[in-house]
């Protein structure tokens, strides 16, 4: 797991954030199990803008994807665990405007802008028809991203391009990729691979 402030993971410090900002029943937050996939807090730690903006970074990027996993994917999520569908989506929304708060409240509105891209990516991509990323390659039709129980897998490469923009910051190359499909376009999967290589741990596995 990924070290924050005073070496502390990530997703504990996520944990400890919601114990004490309250909001949640505290018996549905959890400190997160040894091997809890936290790779986008990871890579967006290792990049450079993380000097810049501190453990807030990374701390907003698994707060938003723990938002979506309990939208979509409860029972994937790593540190709020609940069987009460509605609870997940209470839950989820409030993860999404923690992880926008924690930056808006230091000033870092690039990253805030970026973030607000994956979030908007993130629920088109889940909307009613699922949405397919792009073709993969030319003259292929895009697709669905399956069905429901596909959901904690249906963003992964989103997201290794999501953790690359964050590391990165506003000119890294998919940052400017993200930023560019606010008219309402998808960018193609390969397009995602590509930039996404400015992770240093590549795409998270679920």
């Amino acid at each position: 797991m990924s070290p924050g402030a005073a070496g502390t993971p990530v997703l504990a410090r996520l944990a400890a954030a919601l114990r004490e900002e309250g909001g949640l029943p505290p018996e549905v937050v959890h400190d997160p199990l040894p091997d809890a996939d936290d790779r986008i807090g990871r890579a967006v730690a290792d990049g450079p803008r993380a000097a810049d903006v501190g453990p807030a970074l990374s701390l907003a990027a698994e707060a938003t994807r723990e938002a979506e996993l309990l939208h979509h994917a409860p029972e994937h999520a790593r540190v709020v665990r609940t069987d009460d569908r509605d609870l997940a989506l209470l839950a989820g929304d409030r993860l999404y405007a923690l992880g926008l708060e924690r930056l808006a409240v230091g000033g870092w509105t690039d990253e805030v802008a970026i973030l607000a891209d994956v979030v908007a990516l993130v629920a088109r991509l889940h909307g009613p028809p699922a949405m397919a990323i792009g073709p993969a390659s030319d003259g292929e039709e895009a697709g669905g991203t399956g069905a429901p129980d596909e959901a904690a897998a249906r963003t992964t490469v989103l997201w290794s391009a999501a953790a690359a923009a964050l590391g990165g910051g506003a000119g890294s190359r998919a940052a400017v990729l993200l930023r560019d499909v606010r008219d309402g376009g998808l960018p193609d999967s390969n397009a995602l691979t590509a930039v996404s290589a400015a992770s240093p741990d590549g795409p998270p596995e679920h």
